[in-house]
């Protein structure tokens, strides 16, 4: 008689889990609707789940907080287009174990990165200005 008290355990173990919508793998957690300069502090994994439009908003909020990091450069820092910002985050923390490092560093090491780039090829151009045919005065000095 103790296999049928078994099977009634396992089919109310079984309703129960149908009756609170439960299953046995983890529930997924509910997608931002915003985020705040905190946020800046938070990992990859919290990235890659943030919408396109709080992606942007959050790396708005990087460019603030780098500003305020570096003064001086903070007109620089605003420069660097939003949409290259994202994209170079998009490659770091595709790679599931840069996730780990948080926003703010990822997205600091991408504003270096593109102002390095921008301010090599600008180095370059006026490099080849200079040692061209008919360099301009400025380049004397």
């Amino acid at each position: 008689m103790k296999a049928p008290s078994v099977l009634v355990i396992v089919l109310l173990s079984a309703l129960a889990l149908v009756a609170c919508g439960g299953s046995d793998e983890a529930a997924e957690a509910p997608k931002p609707t915003s985020v705040t300069a905190a946020d800046l502090d938070k990992d990859g994994t919290f990235w890659v789940s943030l919408t396109p439009d709080l992606k942007d908003e959050l790396v708005d909020l990087g460019k603030s907080r780098l500003g305020e990091d570096r003064p001086d450069g903070a007109p620089g820092i605003k420069a660097v287009p939003t949409s290259d910002l994202i994209a170079e985050m998009e490659k770091d923390y595709a790679n599931e174990a840069k996730r780990s490092t948080s926003i703010y560093v990822t997205y600091t090491a991408a504003n270096d990165k593109i102002a390095q780039a921008k301010l090599n090829d600008a180095l370059g151009g006026l490099d080849e200005l200079c040692n061209g045919p008919t360099p301009p005065p400025e380049c004397d000095e």
